[in-house]
């Protein structure tokens, strides 16, 4: 069972709302000094050598279910 869209338009549009999303939290996080930035965030994780694999792995992980296994 796929829960992924087959369509490159699909993909588009989640990808959309990806960046959507960033661009909402930064434009909150830069008005409300209580919560941290998205800058703040990957300055945090870019700190420990563990967390960034992490992080690159998830955006590995991320780009191959969104772009390649969708695609033919």
């Amino acid at each position: 069972m796929t829960l992924l869209p087959a369509d490159r338009s699909a993909n588009l549009v989640i990808w959309a709302v990806v960046w959507a999303a960033v661009v909402v939290w930064v434009v909150v996080t830069t008005r409300s000094p209580l919560l941290p930035t998205f800058v703040d965030l990957v300055r945090f994780v870019c700190r420990f050598w563990l967390l960034r694999w992490a992080l690159l792995a998830f955006w590995i992980w991320l780009g191959w279910h969104l772009l390649v296994r969708t695609t033919a």
